[in-house]
């Protein structure tokens, strides 16, 4: 008999942690709706987090790292967009850092 494992994010869930991670008074978690997690960005785009983790490996997507460890995500139509034309394969690259270096061949969005 197969069973079957359903797995649950909780992506939607990680208020708590973000203000674990940057602290209750650093200004952010005002905006907090407008930064994604590189998890909640996977689950608003529909693909794996893992392929997210694999391209900032493999520096095709640069993004800043918080002091805590975790990738933050502008939560943006031109960011979002950015991302899916990464995974689309419809640019190599993505820069999202935000001391982003003027390198010929680096979609900024």
């Amino acid at each position: 008999m197969h069973v079957r494992q359903i797995e649950r994010h909780r992506a939607g869930r990680t208020g708590w942690l973000r203000a674990a991670v940057l602290g209750a008074n650093d200004g952010l978690l005002s905006t907090a709706s407008l930064v994604l997690t590189a998890p909640e960005l996977a689950v608003k785009l529909h693909i794996p987090v893992n392929w997210l983790y694999v391209q900032i490996r493999k520096r095709k997507l640069l993004v800043d790292r918080h002091t805590g460890g975790a990738y933050f995500f502008n939560d943006t139509a031109p960011v979002l967009d950015a991302v899916q034309r990464l995974r689309n394969h419809e640019i190599d690259h993505l820069d999202l850092r935000i001391c982003q270096p003027h390198e010929k061949g680096h979609q900024h969005a």
